[in-house]
């Protein structure tokens, strides 16, 4: 039987691969072949997988808030910004002037939106991966486990096309430090 069943795995492709390995292991388990060593083997493992994605977690969390805290920096240095150059056409209001200020809040604003817009996808790509780590258990079934994987790998909260706005503003003298 194991020699018919090995055969027909490599016809089969990763799905049937996939399926075929999960039928032999319950097979394998409820014919009592399994012994605690490797239940205790199994469990340590997904434990410690699920650790390390908490921790990845927390680290993804930190770098969200110094990204509110730089959003809140740009923010402040925005609305100095604006004060100074209100102050400046109260003194010397001139047509071209008026044309760089307008010009100037308008890119501001534009940075402004899209960095709340990044911050914002990012919070929820990081919510829904939270809810992965959650989830993830040793009951967990095998379908799940591929759709967590999918989710976890598409990002679908994450618009590529804002992300690549975005880096189009960040000077390339500075790109290099964020590779």
């Amino acid at each position: 039987m194991l020699h018919r069943s090995h055969h027909k795995l490599g016809s089969l492709g990763y799905g049937g691969l996939y399926r075929q390995t999960e039928d032999f292991m319950k097979f394998f388990i409820n014919c009592n072949f399994f012994s605690s060593y490797f239940s205790m083997k199994i469990f340590t493992t997904v434990h410690i997988c699920v650790q390390g994605l908490q921790d990845h977690l927390k680290k993804v969390e930190t770098l969200l808030d110094e990204l509110v805290c730089l959003m809140e920096d740009a923010n402040g240095v925005t609305q100095t910004a604006n004060q100074n150059i209100t102050a400046l056409l109260d003194d010397t209001p001139s047509e071209e002037m008026l044309c760089l200020v307008l010009s100037f809040e308008e890119e501001t604003i534009y940075q402004v939106i899209i960095m709340r817009v990044i911050s914002h996808m990012l919070k929820l790509d990081c919510d829904m991966q939270k809810n992965i780590v959650r989830a993830l258990n040793l009951k967990t079934s095998s379908p799940e486990l591929e759709s967590y994987c999918l989710m976890w790998d598409l990002h679908p909260y994450i618009n590529d096309d804002v992300m690549h706005l975005a880096w189009r503003l960040v000077p390339p003298q500075d790109q290099r430090f964020c590779h």
